[in-house]
This record gives C-alpha cells, sequence and structure tokens, in this order.
C-alpha cells in the first residue's frame, strides 16, 4: 500500500529533476551564445595576394561559439602575411588563408584588363584562368586562320568590377537599404532598382607572375578587346 502512494511522487520528483536538468542544459546554452571574445577582423574587404598592414585591421567582439581552433586571436598572427583568398570586412580571420611573404604567394603584379561579359567567360574572383590573346583580324581562309596566343596561365582573378570600376560582387542592394523608411519611398526605390540596367564585367583584375605582366598590360588599353580569360578546370 505504501509502495503505491510513493509511486506517483517518485514519478513527480522524476519530473521535476528532469525538467531541472533541462533547464540547465538550455539555459547554459544560452550563455555560452551570449559570451563573446575580442579577436581581429579585416578593416575592409582585402583582396588575394595583398599584404596586410595594421591599418587594415581592427578588433570586434564576436561570438565565442563561431570561432574554431583555426580563427585568429591576436593581430600578431596576421600583420605581415599574405592573403591567400579575399579577406572580408568584419570578418575573423582564418589562420590558413594567411601566408609568409617568404614563400613567394604575393610574388605577383595586380593588372587590370578590358573585358566584356562574354571574355570574362563566366570565372568569379578566386578562379584561376589562362590568359589569350585573341586574333586581330578575321581569317580569309582555313589556311590562313588566325589561333588565340596564350599570354599567361594559372593566372588568379582577384577583381571583377563593372564599367564605373565598383566591384560587382560588392555592389548593395538598395532595396534592402530602403526598409523602414517609408511605403512610399520603398515602393519608388524598389521600381528604380528593378528598371536599373543589369552591370556587367567591363574590367577584370588578375595577378600576374612578373614574367607576364608586359604581354598581359595590353589589355589596359583603353577599349582594348584583345585579350580573353578561359577558367580553368577546378
Amino acid at each position: 500500500m505504501l509502495k503505491r502512494k510513493l509511486l506517483p511522487l517518485a514519478i513527480v520528483l522524476t519530473g521535476i529533476v528532469l525538467a531541472l536538468w533541462a533547464w540547465q542544459g538550455i539555459n547554459k546554452k544560452v550563455v555560452d551564445l551570449q559570451r563573446t571574445v575580442k579577436v581581429p577582423v579585416a578593416a575592409r574587404n582585402i583582396d588575394t595576394y595583398s599584404k596586410i598592414a595594421k591599418e587594415d585591421l581592427q578588433e570586434t567582439d564576436v561570438p565565442r561559439t563561431t570561432l574554431d581552433s583555426y580563427t585568429a586571436i591576436k593581430t600578431e598572427e596576421i600583420i605581415g602575411k599574405i592573403a591567400l583568398a579575399p579577406l572580408y570586412q568584419g570578418k575573423p580571420i582564418d589562420r590558413r588563408s594567411l601566408t609568409l611573404p617568404e614563400s613567394g604567394a604575393g610574388n605577383f603584379y595586380v593588372v587590370g584588363i578590358n573585358v566584356d561579359p562574354a571574355r570574362t567567360a563566366g570565372v568569379s574572383p578566386g578562379d584561376m584562368v589562362d590568359v589569350y590573346k585573341l586574333p586581330q583580324q578575321a581569317a580569309t581562309n582555313k589556311k590562313d586562320a588566325l589561333v588565340p596566343v596564350l599570354l599567361a596561365d594559372n593566372v588568379r582573378v582577384l577583381k571583377i568590377c563593372d564599367d564605373k570600376g565598383v566591384a560587382i560582387n560588392e555592389i548593395k542592394d538598395e532595396k534592402t537599404e530602403s526598409q523602414g523608411i517609408g511605403t512610399a519611398q520603398q515602393v519608388v526605390t524598389k521600381a528604380a532598382t528593378s528598371a536599373a540596367p543589369r552591370r556587367s564585367a567591363a574590367i577584370v583584375y588578375l595577378a600576374v607572375r612578373p614574367e607576364h605582366v608586359q604581354a598581359v598590360i595590353e589589355g589596359s588599353q583603353p577599349k582594348s578587346t584583345l585579350l580573353a580569360l578561359a577558367k580553368r578546370p577546378e
């Protein structure tokens, strides 16, 4: 009889213990999410193969849970290193994306060439490409056919810009920025954005080895249509 009376009490106590255990677990997760640590981040977008200086960095508090064993915690781990990949403003920096200048990774010249959407071959920043010089005149017959000439291989694409020199992947969305200003203005902004012409690739910045600079820089001349990119297989 006593056991029957104690059974409901035991069930209730067990439920209370489980509830407390669950509450503690949830509370710990909330506390962990709220904990932050001050780490160096990029003060601006940094291109591949750029040497990082003190003024390129700033410190900010980020959630501890977003960091891992590869995240740079001190500025001394970053200053003077070469970026092997684009570093984005306000983002913690992965030490694996850095290398010492002695590695030779920074031994490149940045060259901008004029292109159009067809001659970019749909490449994106970070892609590896080969740079070809196109024939300057049409062939009159098969015997005299002109073929593209390879000027540089294994060239990394650093940045793709429109005809105003604005990086296409950095253009802000006007519709997002207009939110909260007012219904009427939102409608006008959205309409203006949708009616705006789509920006096309006009300039591509490449990391070129010193021995290829003289040949590739020909594509920097005004209205040059001499060079084309061929994306290398991954």
